[in-house]
């Protein structure tokens, strides 16, 4: 009887042991917190559903391109591809040329690695004759996300550069909006909200909106003259941005001001889109904000601003503003606005997360700087715990604002993305930022060895914290989500900084000191 009982005691054991273990695999890669840090602070996201993801973007595949050309295209055309591939050459690669199957019907079959994010344009050889649209304008970028199955792609060039009889080829500037400015000037109307900045209610009936006041320099009242714009005209489940704007008689326009309004229900609402013009912003953006946001009106919350890669910009999209944002989010590299798009992030985190969506590639880094100026002015936020990060193209950004704006930010994120050549010789303005950065070893569009040399260089300026570079040995410049998501964790190169502690739990333990 008692060998038994020691017998069911030690499968009982070894049971809890297996149970114990199973539990550590399945939250290691959710939590992996200090003992300090509540649980509360982080975004779980399920890595296990997220998990079949990475396999999408392994090896290389096959991409047939099926192009259809206009019927002035000259009968002996030498059509190509160009774009991030060929260094936007124009068309001087064979790789990239396209075989004429019949008049106006073209073929060209390459092979690319899974994962990669193309963008390219058409040109018969040049850029003096590359593809535009109907009236003769120029076009954004197209993009396309490589996957591990065969593409097939179809294109259609509706009209080229030399061909049309449009005068002044320009960007049509749809997306160009001014840079606000944020300085305090004392001829400006000011605004003032009545009630609270942030109202939260289950149903619009609920809400009694109390304006604002405003007033020229001179103190003369301006209220009756005051634009209210982004009230809901349904009674749907979200966060609405109340923007007030007005101006005097001389035109002078006040900083406009915002309240929010969160109509709730049962769940949270996972995520908003803010197009260009719907808010006082002059860049769109997608917003993540916590369950908790605005019931303590007096709580600051940490911002994560992040930005996407090349290949998001709303010039390259060639889309409606909304659509244009609803796109962004669900590509693939749309950062934590995808993962939010797919369930996964958890809104009772405390970060707030903007990502912004820029007009072009090249982005003057003032513009980002008056975006982190609208979010500080429009959100609950901690200005002493502002992070930035992105992928590829973003992570060159994170790097530029961190040099050019040291006291502003307390970390960065730069993911497959490093510091620009001509900025590298600045990085000591940076040292009292908080860097963790994540690259590909086997990357082939940012080179790995572009991201140890500007760690190195950091970490030369006696920086008040050693940064961390973390490398995996596959994925190419693909690895990016594997991180956001997690799942990369305790998968990193042992030659390395270990990837062996949650991102955001790091994030939100830098601050800023106070000033």
């Amino acid at each position: 009887m008692s060998g038994r009982i020691s017998f069911l005691s030690t499968l009982i054991f070894v049971v809890l042991i297996i149970v114990s273990l199973g539990a550590c695999n399945n939250s290691i890669t959710l939590s992996n917190t200090s003992r300090s840090t509540p649980i509360s602070n982080l975004p779980p996201l399920q890595p296990s559903s997220l998990s079949n993801d990475g396999k999408e973007y392994d090896g290389r595949t096959q991409v047939t391109f099926l192009l259809e050309t206009p019927l002035n295209t000259p009968v002996n055309s030498s059509i190509y591809l160009s774009g991030t591939f060929d260094d936007w050459s124009g068309g001087n690669s064979n790789k990239y040329k396209f075989n004429k199957i019949e008049d106006n019907k073209y073929q060209l079959t390459v092979e690319e690695d899974a994962g990669s994010v193309l963008q390219f344009k058409v040109t018969r050889g040049s850029w003096d004759f590359g593809e535009v649209d109907e009236r003769g304008r120029r076009i954004g970028n197209r993009v396309l996300t490589v996957r591990n199955k065969p593409l097939f792609v179809k294109l259609v060039i509706r009209n080229w550069n030399d061909k049309s009889e449009e005068i002044g080829n320009t960007d049509s500037g749809y997306w160009e909006t001014e840079i606000p400015n944020y300085k305090s000037e004392p001829l400006k109307p000011r605004i003032r909200l009545n009630g609270n900045k942030i109202n939260v209610v289950s149903s619009f009936n609920e809400y009694s909106e109390e304006g604002a006041t405003a007033i020229d320099h001179n103190g003369k009242a301006l209220s009756d003259k005051l634009e209210i714009k982004g009230l809901p005209e349904t009674n749907n489940l979200g966060d609405y941005l109340i923007t007030y704007e007005v101006k005097d008689s001389q035109g002078r326009q006040a900083e406009p001001i915002s309240r929010m309004l969160r109509i709730t229900g049962k769940k949270p609402i996972k995520y908003s889109l803010r197009p260009v013009g719907s808010t006082s912003s002059h860049l769109g953006y997608i917003e993540q904000i916590p369950a908790q946001y605005g019931k303590d009106l007096t709580k600051k919350y940490p911002l994560f601003i992040y930005h996407h890669g090349a290949g998001g910009e709303a010039a390259s999209m060639d889309l409606s503003r909304q659509t244009s944002l609803f796109q962004l989010a669900n590509w693939w590299g749309g950062g934590p606005a995808r993962i939010a798009m797919r369930g996964h992030w958890n809104t009772n985190s405390p970060l707030i997360v903007l990502s912004p969506q820029r007009s072009f590639f090249k982005s003057d880094i003032a513009s980002i700087d008056a975006f982190v100026d609208y979010a500080i002015k429009n959100y609950q936020v901690d200005p002493t715990r502002i992070y930035m990060g992105g992928f590829s193209a973003g992570g060159y950004i994170s790097w530029e604002y961190a040099i050019k704006y040291p006291t502003k930010i307390a970390a960065i994120l730069p993911l497959a993305g490093t510091v620009f050549p001509e900025s590298l010789a600045n990085i000591c303005n940076a040292k009292e930022v908080a860097v963790w950065a994540f690259h590909g070893a086997d990357d082939t569009t940012v080179d790995a060895d572009d991201a140890k040399k500007s760690i190195k260089s950091f970490n030369k300026c006696d920086p008040k914290q050693h940064a961390k570079l973390t490398l995996f040995d596959d994925g190419g410049h693909a690895s990016h989500q594997r991180v956001l998501e997690l799942t990369g964790m305790f998968g990193f190169s042992e030659l390395s900084d270990p990837f062996d502690e949650n991102i955001y739990t790091w994030l939100m333990s830098q601050r800023l000191p106070n000033n």
